[in-house]
């Protein structure tokens, strides 16, 4: 599966309105394994933002990061955004996964399984997930 890194030179792959599962991965391991499983989804790519690409990518637009995500992602909640900042910030992980009506469900499913953060769902259905507390101190920034 291709795994894209969004930085200022390339930006999502999404079209505007596809329906999109989004989350905070803890560290690299915990990414590589929901990777395994949604390409068994039949997933074609997950974008990610992370370490520094992400951070100088979230510098450049420093003072509108909440218009950023909108423009790529416009039906995120502020919250959401704020979240999503705040966690590249901490060196852990945002992904974002493209569905469809056929696995949207699957692919949550296993964002939660690896003890995916902040996971929401936009367009099939919109909806938020609440995961079980997780510890992040430990884990090396990216």
């Amino acid at each position: 599966m291709k795994v894209i890194t969004l930085t200022p030179k390339h930006e999502t792959s999404l079209k505007d309105g596809e329906s999109h599962v989004m989350g905070v991965a803890a560290d690299l391991r915990t990414l590589a394994d929901a990777t395994e499983r949604w390409e068994e989804l039949g997933v074609p790519f997950v974008e990610v933002i992370k370490g520094e690409p992400g951070e100088e990518l979230l510098h450049q637009r420093e003072h509108s990061f909440r218009g950023f995500i909108q423009s790529i992602y416009n039906d995120l909640a502020p919250e959401m955004r704020h979240q999503y900042m705040q966690d590249v910030a901490d060196g852990r992980i945002v992904f974002n996964v493209p569905v469809n009506r056929d696995n949207s469900e699957a692919v949550v499913r296993v964002a939660q399984s690896v003890g995916a953060r902040h996971i929401a769902r936009y367009g099939v259905a919109e909806e938020s997930y609440e995961s079980p507390p997780a510890v992040y101190s430990g884990h090396p920034r990216i």
